[in-house]
C-alpha cells in the first residue's frame, strides 16, 4: 500500500535555518516586445497562442511596489528573469532600480531548451542564478505583498521553513478543461514511482520558498524525468518543478507544511462569467483581510476594472510614516531651580494643574510614540492611565523615582523587547564635579510597519563643564544598539555642542540639526539662561550657542520628513516658562515645562 507523505514526515526532523534576508525572484514576459513576438511565431507558426495569457496589466509594477512597502525588510536582491527584456524603469522607485538585477534565460537555462515560452521550464532553472541566497523566494508577477512582513513569518517555532500547501486524500482526475492539473499529477506519478509515497497535498497559489541545495538534489534524483518533460510551450507532459521541490523538501526535512489562513495568503482567480457582485466580493476578501501575500491571477478584460479598483484602494490606508515626540516635561523636584536655586518647589496644586495641562497637550498631538524625560512616579502613573484609555502602552524606568523616563506607544505596534542600562561611568566621591547618581537610558524595540525599530529615550548628565561625561554616556548607549535595527535616540542631552555629538556617532547615525541655525530658536529655558537681576533670558554667547538643546538621532535608513515645535516655531525662546521667579504662579495658560516639545515625522 502506498504511504502518504504528510503522514511520513511526522517522523522526520526538519532542518533549521536562521536566514533573515532573501533574494526575491520574478519571471517576466513583455508580450509587446517585437523580438519576442517574432521568436514565438518562428517556432510555433501554426500554434494558436492565447494573447490573453501573456497580456501585461501592470502586475509586476504593483508587485514591486508592494515589495518595497511591505517586504523591504526581508529583501536582499531582486532578480527579474526574462528573455533579454527589461521592465519600464520610469515606473519604479530609485530603491527598486538599485536593487533589481536582470537575469536572461541563456544565463541559467541550457541552450537546447531555448528559446522557451514556458514558465514551467524557466522555473526549473531559477536556482542557477549566480550568487543567489541559499534560500530564495520565487514569485509570479501576479503575486503581491499585502502586509508588513519580517523573516519570522516564514518559519515555525522550531526555525523550520513553513510552506503553504493544502492536504488532500487523493489526487484529482485528469481533465481536458483543466490542463494545468497535469503538471501536478505528473509530480505525483514520478514521486510514487521513485519512493512509493503519495505526496498527498495540493498546491496553493502564493509565494514559493526555494532552497538551492534542494533544487540541485531534485535534479539529481529526477534528472531523466525532468529532461524528458521540459518543452518550449506548455504541454501535458510538463512536471511542475517547484511542486516537485516541495514534495522532496518535505520528504528530506527542508520544509514543514502549513495550511494558510486568510491573514497569511489569499488567491483570487478572475473566472469568466462572474457577476459584478461576485467580483466585488472577491476583491473585498483581499481588502478586508490584508494578507501577507495575495494573488489576483488570470486578469482579463472582464475583470480589468476590478483589478484597477483593487490596486487603487489597497495602498490608501498603509502607514509609511509615524510621529515621535521627545519632551522633557520638567520634574517636580527641579521646579525650585526654575524659580531661583534656593526657593521652594511648585505646590501640589500647581503640580497637578501642570500635569493635567501636560496630558491635554500630549493627547492633542496624537503621536505614535512619546519619549518623555524628567518624569516622576506620579506623572508616570497619571499619563499611563490617561493614554491607556487611548490604546497606548507604557514603559516607565527610573534610577530615581523623582526623575525617570517614560515611553508611550500605540498598541498596534508590537513590543519585541525592552530594557534599561546605566550609562554613566563610575565616579569618585572626592571629585565633586562628577555626578553622584548614574544616568540611565531606556530601550524599546518595536515592530513598526514590519520593521524592528530601536527607540532609546535618555537624559544625559547636566553639569555644564563636564562634556566628557556626556560623551561617554552616549558611547555606552551606542554599544547596546544592534547595527541592523532601525534606530532613534532622543532626549535631553543638556549642554552638548552638536559637533561633539557628531564626533561620537560618526557616520553611524544622522543628527537632526536644522533648528540650530534658526534665529532665536531654543529648545529649553534653563536657570543658567536667566539673568537674576532682570529675571529675563540673556542672549547665548557664541561658544554656548548649542547649550541646553534637545537632540534627535536616527539611523541612515530612516528619514525625517517634518518637524513641529511647540509651543511655537521658536521653541521656548522668549516665552515665560512655568516658574520664572518666586512670584510666578502656574496657570493653564502657561507652557508646562522649561523645554520645548518636538514632534518628528519619520518615513520608513
Amino acid at each position: 500500500m502506498v504511504k502518504k507523505l504528510l503522514d511520513t514526515i511526522k517522523k522526520i526532523k526538519c532542518k533549521k535555518f536562521n536566514q533573515t534576508k532573501f533574494d526575491i525572484v520574478y519571471t517576466y514576459v513583455d508580450s509587446t516586445d517585437k523580438e519576442w513576438q517574432k521568436s514565438i511565431k518562428k517556432y510555433f507558426p501554426n500554434k494558436n497562442i492565447d494573447p490573453q495569457r501573456y497580456k501585461d496589466y501592470g502586475e509586476i509594477y504593483f508587485s514591486l511596489k508592494t515589495l518595497e512597502i511591505f517586504a523591504k525588510n526581508i529583501c536582499n536582491n531582486i532578480y527579474i528573469v526574462t528573455d533579454n527584456q527589461k521592465i519600464d524603469e520610469t515606473k519604479i522607485s530609485p530603491w527598486l532600480k538599485k536593487n533589481i538585477k536582470y537575469v536572461y534565460h541563456n544565463e541559467i537555462i541550457p541552450p537546447h531548451f531555448l528559446p522557451t515560452f514556458n514558465s514551467i521550464t524557466i522555473e526549473s532553472f531559477l536556482h542557477n542564478i549566480p550568487n543567489l541566497t541559499e534560500n530564495f523566494i520565487y514569485l509570479n508577477d501576479d503575486m503581491f505583498w499585502g502586509n508588513f512582513v519580517t523573516s519570522d513569518f516564514f518559519y515555525n517555532k522550531n526555525k523550520c521553513f513553513n510552506i503553504f500547501i493544502r492536504p488532500i486524500k487523493k489526487a484529482s482526475n485528469r481533465s481536458n478543461n483543466k490542463p494545468w492539473l497535469d503538471y501536478y499529477l505528473n509530480v505525483y506519478n514520478i514521486f510514487i514511482d521513485k519512493f512509493d509515497i503519495f505526496p498527498n497535498f495540493a498546491p496553493v497559489h502564493t509565494y514559493y520558498m526555494m532552497n538551492k541545495e534542494l533544487c540541485k538534489h531534485v535534479w539529481k534524483t529526477f534528472n531523466e524525468e525532468l529532461n524528458n518533460s521540459l518543452t518550449r510551450i506548455r504541454n501535458k507532459i510538463n512536471i511542475n518543478f517547484w511542486f516537485l521541490c516541495y514534495a522532496m523538501g518535505l520528504y528530506k526535512g527542508y520544509f514543514q507544511n502549513k495550511m494558510p489562513t486568510l491573514k497569511d495568503s489569499v488567491n483570487i482567480t478572475c473566472h469568466p462569467g462572474l457577476s459584478e457582485d461576485e467580483r466585488i466580493r472577491d476583491i473585498s476578501i483581499i481588502l478586508n483581510n490584508r494578507p501577507v501575500v495575495f494573488c489576483y491571477n488570470n486578469i482579463n478584460k472582464e475583470c480589468e476594472k476590478y483589478w484597477e479598483i483593487l490596486k487603487n484602494n489597497y495602498l490608501k490606508d498603509i502607514i509609511t510614516n509615524f510621529n515621535v515626540v521627545t519632551f522633557n516635561i520638567l520634574a517636580h523636584k527641579y521646579t525650585n531651580f526654575t524659580r531661583g536655586h534656593k526657593t521652594e518647589k511648585e505646590t501640589q496644586e500647581e503640580m497637578k494643574l501642570r500635569y493635567v495641562n501636560l496630558s491635554n497637550i500630549l493627547k492633542n498631538i496624537n503621536a505614535d510614540i512619546y519619549c518623555l524625560q524628567e518624569v516622576d512616579e506620579l506623572a508616570a502613573k497619571f499619563l499611563s492611565i490617561v493614554f491607556k484609555k487611548k490604546n497606548y502602552n507604557a514603559n516607565y524606568v527610573y534610577q530615581d523615582k523623582n526623575n525617570g523616563l517614560l515611553i508611550l506607544w500605540k498598541d498596534k505596534y508590537t513590543l519585541k523587547n525592552k530594557f534599561k542600562i546605566t550609562i554613566t561611568k563610575k565616579y569618585y566621591e572626592s571629585n565633586k564635579s562628577y555626578p553622584y547618581k548614574s544616568q540611565i537610558a531606556q530601550f524599546l524595540i518595536l515592530n513598526i510597519n514590519g520593521h524592528n525599530l530601536t527607540i532609546v529615550n535618555t537624559r544625559l548628565w547636566g553639569h555644564p563643564d563636564r562634556l566628557d561625561v556626556r560623551k561617554d554616556e552616549l558611547k555606552n548607549i551606542l554599544k547596546n544598539i544592534r547595527t541592523n535595527n532601525k534606530t532613534i535616540i532622543c532626549g535631553d542631552f543638556n549642554e552638548t555642542d552638536y559637533k561633539q555629538i557628531e564626533s561620537v556617532v560618526g557616520n553611524r547615525l544622522n543628527l537632526f540639526d536644522k533648528y540650530f541655525d534658526e534665529k532665536n530658536f531654543a529648545t529649553s529655558y534653563h536657570p543658567w539662561n536667566l539673568n537674576r537681576e532682570t529675571n529675563e533670558m540673556y542672549k547665548e554667547p557664541p561658544h554656548h550657542k548649542y547649550k541646553s538643546v534637545d537632540y534627535f538621532l536616527y539611523s541612515k535608513d530612516l528619514t525625517v520628513t517634518k518637524l513641529i515645535v511647540k509651543p511655537n516655531k521658536n521653541g521656548v525662546y522668549g516665552i515665560e516658562e512655568p516658574y520664572k521667579n518666586t512670584n510666578t504662579k502656574y496657570t493653564l495658560k502657561k507652557w508646562p515645562s522649561d523645554h520645548a516639545l518636538l514632534v518628528f515625522t519619520i518615513s520608513v
